[in-house]
């Protein structure tokens, strides 16, 4: 952001932070309004573009990231191969899972293909092969790379990687594709929930309208509905409406 400042020209710091917040994405955009109605209420001040970056490295860096970061490659560090922790990471239980097959390979264990066995090697037949499953480069397509890029770090992503019906080439423009037909399916389903809730409604209220006599009435009459004219066609006969008023009641 602070290129696009410079590039742009922006000098003024409430500016910085009105750019900025046009630009937030997934729960940041969630946050922010709550945030700016603390700042309306005085409970907070974000008025410059420092206190701005500190607010957000508060809310989604938190000071143990680092210790996590670090926790995350001891445990690689700690597993025998990539196989295995690709498996534990992309497999829940996986050890749990497979341990009627890991038991046979024990050392004095007599080999028997149990039915115990054979469901463990379903299940984890079936988990190898669910979504989301690592699918392998297409290396018939052209790669194109996009990156972006911070203070700190370098991100890439390859549009080849990407799943859904969106079939551009930018991944930013596929996210949004994506994210705004999800957020388009729920609203249309609560609108339709919504709707069929106020249609019962209306249904249980509905009540039979009653008449007294002196009310008016609108009514809608056909010339040829009178026996005493020749029926024509009803396109060549003018319509009768209008207000009247109810002289009796004839029973049904």
């Amino acid at each position: 952001m602070e290129h696009y400042f410079e590039g742009a020209s922006i000098t003024d710091e409430k500016a910085k932070v009105r750019t900025a917040t046009v630009y937030l994405t997934d729960t940041a955009t969630l946050w922010w309004p709550r945030k700016h109605n603390d700042i309306e209420k005085g409970l907070c001040t974000i008025d410059t573009w420092d206190v701005f970056k500190k607010e957000i490295k508060r809310q989604f860096y938190p000071d143990n990231v680092t210790y996590e970061a670090r926790k995350k490659l001891r445990e690689l560090k700690h597993k025998s191969s990539i196989h295995d922790y690709v498996k534990e990471r992309f497999i829940k239980g996986y050890s749990a899972k497979a341990a009627p097959l890991t038991d046979l390979l024990k050392k004095g264990k007599v080999w028997e293909w149990s039915k115990r066995c054979q469901i463990a090697f379903d299940g984890l037949k079936e988990a190898v092969t669910e979504e989301p499953v690592l699918a392998l480069p297409d290396y018939t397509k052209l790669f194109e790379l996009q990156t972006d890029a911070s203070e700190f770090a370098i991100g890439g992503l390859t549009p080849s990687a990407l799943a859904g019906d969106y079939k551009g080439r930018s991944p930013l423009a596929a996210q949004v594709a994506r994210s705004w037909n999800e957020k388009a399916n729920v609203a249309r389903s609560y609108l339709d929930k919504a709707a069929c809730r106020m249609k019962k409604w209306a249904d249980k209220r509905r009540r039979p309208k009653e008449y007294n006599l002196g009310d008016m009435v609108m009514l809608k009459l056909l010339l040829q509905e009178l026996k005493s004219f020749r029926r024509v066609h009803k396109g060549l006969i003018r319509n009768l409406d209008g207000y009247s008023n109810i002289a009796s009641k004839v029973a049904p």
